[in-house]
């Protein structure tokens, strides 16, 4: 190859990174919570991870409740509950959501089977109940 073939290949691939880091820190900063105001029940969510683990009051399963607004956006400051059956024990938990409007638990049980978690925000029921197993 001659090497202004080289050179402005060179150039190119710089050109597409710097592109690619704009693209990424604008999605970031995008992607913030926002400043505050109503959140959306039908938008916010729950996730769990594991959905399965042992009976034993060590193992736990993370459930991060995310409270968004009606544009997908975060909702910070909002005091979390979860609604849940006594057998579950809360161990660790952040219930005010962070600036991404995610607030996080670590749920773990002695009693084997099958429970229904719910995710709350002034007594309004956010997003799809969980469906979590304690063998």
């Amino acid at each position: 190859m001659n090497k202004s073939l080289l050179a402005a290949l060179a150039v190119l691939l710089v050109l597409l990174l710097a592109l690619s880091m704009f693209a990424n820190v604008r999605f970031i900063l995008n992607s913030r919570a926002s400043s505050g105001g109503n959140f959306s029940a039908e938008n916010s969510y729950l996730f769990a991870s594991p959905l399965v683990v042992k009976a034993n009051n060590e193992d736990k399963i993370r459930v991060s409740v995310f409270v968004l607004n009606n544009k997908g956006e975060g909702v910070p400051n909002q005091s979390v509950m979860l609604s849940k059956a006594p057998e579950i024990l809360t161990q660790q938990q952040n219930s005010l959501t962070d600036n991404y409007g995610r607030a996080v638990f670590d749920l773990s049980s002695a009693q084997p089977g099958e429970f229904i978690v719910e995710a709350l925000v002034n007594n309004t029921k956010l997003g799809k109940s969980l469906k979590l197993t304690f063998n």
